[in-house]
C-alpha cells in the first residue's frame, strides 16, 4: 500500500544562536524545519541535510497539510528562498501532463496554489488534466470515473474563475467546457462574461445560439446524464424533443450518435455523426466516432480516412493512434499496426489497450 504523504518528512530544530535572513525574511530558531528523505524507509542522516531538503519538507507539508500551525512561516520561507517556485512547479507540471504522468502533474500544480493560493495557472492547468483524465476513462467505459473527473474539472475552472482579474483564456476554457458537456446554461453566463472583456464575432454568434437554446438545455443535459447512465434509448428520447425544435445544433446529433453506436446501431450512429460533422468544423471526436463506425460497418478505407483527418488534427492523440492500430490490423497490416500502438506507448506508457494489443500481435 503506498504510504501516507508526508510520511517522509521529519522535523529538526535548529539552535537558538542560529541567525538568517533573505530579505525581509527572517529564520526564526524557535520553528522546527521540515525535511524531505527519498523514502519513509531511508534514515534521517543530520551532516546530509540540504536547503533543497528542507525547502521539498516544507512545500509537501504546505501542500498535504495545509492546516499545519506553521503552514504561512513555511510559504513565507520558501518564497523567500525561491521567489519563481510557484512558476518552476506549473512549468514542471504542464510537462508531466503532456507526457501523461497525470498524478505527478495533480501533485505539481496542487503545490503550486499550495504556495500561492491565488495561482491561476495552477487551478487552469488543473482543469486541463482532469479533462483528459475524464476523457481517458470515458475511452474505457468506465463511466464513474469519468463523471468524478469531470466533476473535478468543474470545480478547478470554477476556482480558476474566481481569482481575480478574470482570465481571457480561462473563460474561453471553461465556457467550452461547459459546452462539451451540455451545460448551456453556464456557458451562457460564461461566455457573456467573456464577451465584456473580447467582444468578438465568434463569441457574440455563441452567445446568440446559446441563448436562442436556453429553453432546450433541460433536455439536452437530461440525454448526456442518460448516456452516461446506461440508459441510451431514453436518451434518443430527449434528443428527438431536442431535435424537433431545433435540428441544426451538432452536439444534439453527436449525442444521438453516441447513444446510438453504444447501443451497437452502428449504421444509423454513422448518418448523425455525418450529420454532426456537417453542421461543424472538423473535430476529433466526431471524426474517431466516425471511423468507430465505418470500421464496424465493413467500410476500412474510409475508417482509415477519417482517422487519419483526426490525426491532422491532434497527432499525438493515443485514442486516434490506437484505432489506427486496430484499423491497421483488420487490413492485414500486423506491422502497421504494431508501429501505431509503439507509438501509444511513446506517448502514454500505461496506455491499457496498447499494451493488450502488442502482447496480442506478439504472440
Amino acid at each position: 500500500m503506498p504510504g501516507k504523504p508526508l510520511d517522509s518528512v521529519y522535523f529538526i530544530s535548529i539552535p537558538e544562536q542560529f541567525s538568517l535572513s533573505v530579505g525581509d525574511f527572517s529564520v526564526d530558531p524557535a520553528i522546527l524545519l521540515p525535511v524531505e528523505l527519498q523514502s519513509p524507509a531511508e534514515k534521517l542522516d543530520v551532516s546530509s541535510i540540504s536547503w533543497e531538503m528542507i525547502v521539498s519538507g516544507m512545500l509537501r507539508v504546505i501542500t498535504f497539510s495545509p492546516e499545519h500551525e506553521n503552514a504561512d512561516y513555511y510559504r513565507r520561507f520558501v518564497l523567500a528562498v525561491k521567489p519563481d517556485i510557484e512558476s518552476e512547479l506549473v512549468r514542471a507540471g504542464i510537462e508531466k501532463a503532456r507526457h501523461h504522468d497525470y498524478d505527478l502533474a495533480e501533485e505539481l500544480f496542487a503545490t503550486a496554489a499550495a504556495v500561492n493560493p491565488e495561482s491561476l495557472a495552477s487551478w487552469f492547468n488543473r482543469a486541463q488534466v482532469y479533462e483528459s483524465r475524464a476523457r481517458s476513462y470515458q475511452q474505457l467505459g468506465n463511466d464513474s470515473l469519468c463523471q468524478t473527473f469531470l466533476e473535478k474539472t468543474r470545480l478547478a475552472y470554477e476556482a480558476a474563475l474566481n481569482i481575480e482579474p478574470r482570465s481571457v483564456q480561462a473563460l474561453r476554457s471553461a465556457g467550452e467546457f461547459y459546452l462539451r458537456i451540455g451545460n448551456h446554461e453556464k456557458a451562457l453566463i460564461t461566455f457573456k462574461e467573456l464577451a465584456e472583456q473580447e467582444d468578438s464575432t465568434g463569441v457574440r454568434d455563441i452567445i446568440e445560439e446559446l441563448t436562442t437554446r436556453k429553453r432546450l438545455d433541460a433536455k439536452f443535459q437530461e440525454a448526456y446524464a442518460a448516456i452516461l447512465d446506461g440508459r441510451e434509448e431514453d436518451a434518443i428520447r430527449f434528443i428527438d424533443n431536442f431535435l424537433a425544435e431545433s435540428n441544426a445544433t451538432w452536439t444534439a446529433w453527436f449525442l444521438r450518435g453516441w447513444a446510438l453506436r453504444r447501443m451497437g446501431n452502428y449504421s444509423e450512429a454513422e448518418k448523425n455523426f455525418r450529420t454532426a460533422l456537417d453542421l461543424s468544423e472538423p473535430q476529433t471526436d466526431i471524426l474517431n466516432e466516425l471511423a468507430i463506425c465505418t470500421m464496424e460497418n465493413g467500410k476500412f478505407d474510409e475508417s482509415r480516412g477519417f482517422l487519419e483527418k483526426a490525426l491532422e488534427l491532434e497527432p499525438e492523440n493515443v485514442k486516434i493512434l490506437s484505432n489506427m492500430g486496430i484499423i491497421a490490423l483488420k487490413q492485414g497490416n500486423p506491422s502497421e499496426s504494431e508501429n501505431h500502438f509503439r507509438r501509444v506507448l511513446e506517448i502514454d506508457p500505461k496506455d491499457p489497450i496498447a499494451l493488450n494489443f502488442l502482447n496480442y500481435l506478439d504472440s
